[in-house]
């Protein structure tokens, strides 16, 4: 689904985006696990990491981010709730969710919006938990999470959870739970992830998702 190369705004066009590939870059961060895998972009948990473990390549390939909802239709058998356990700085949170997203970026899944406030060379992890809601809630969730730009995105869903921190601990006390991290499909019954400051830098064109580029207005 491109979520980073859209979210960071990569031209599409090839002579705009060699002149990206050939510049002095920006400083980025990198969440990083406790196993040491790196997370550019998100580690998600829920439905929808498992529709993106799930989606064949060659639909994904035939659609590209259509592929996802597309066999979401098809295949998910609904959203089924898990308990989850989560710290995140000083904020802790335990129940039952739906989805837990923890973010570098801004967007996933296809470009849901999971984490509005997210920025790439911030020093922290943005985390999302979606706790379990009834139906009539889904669609309201679904069509907010979809619309990064909508007002009030913090206040139109009460039920939200989301939080900023250096480090995020997950645990799941019924078992190991399917997660992606950028897409990658692994099982684990926890997962602790820290964000690495400036660790890399980035083939990106300045913009908001960077604060050393965003402009302040007097």
């Amino acid at each position: 689904a491109n979520d980073w190369a859209r979210a960071v705004g990569l031209p599409t066009e090839a002579d705009a985006l060699v002149e990206v590939i050939l510049g002095d870059g920006l400083p980025m961060d990198l969440g990083r696990t406790d196993t040491g895998q790196a997370v550019l972009n998100a580690v998600s948990i829920g439905s929808g990491a498992k529709i993106t473990a799930e989606t064949p390549p060659r639909l994904k390939a035939w659609l590209g981010a259509l592929a996802y909802p597309l066999y979401g239709l098809i295949a998910a058998d609904g959203p089924q709730p898990f308990r989850v356990r989560m710290t995140a700085g000083d904020h802790a949170w335990h129940g039952d969710a739906l989805a837990v997203c923890v973010a570098n970026g801004q967007t996933a899944g296809g470009h849901l919006a999971v984490a509005p406030h997210a920025l790439l060379d911030d020093g922290l992890l943005d985390v999302l938990v979606v706790p379990a809601v009834d139906e009539s809630a889904l669609s309201a969730l679904s069509t907010l999470l979809r619309d990064l730009t909508r007002p009030a995105w913090d206040t139109a869903f009460d039920e939200l959870i989301y939080s900023q921190a250096e480090a995020v601990s997950l645990s799941f006390p019924d078992g190991e739970r399917l997660l992606t991290i950028d897409g990658e499909p692994r099982r684990t019954d926890a997962l602790t992830v820290r964000a690495e400051t400036h660790a890399v830098r980035a083939c990106a064109p300045p913009g908001p998702l960077f604060a050393a580029t965003q402009r302040v207005d007097a």
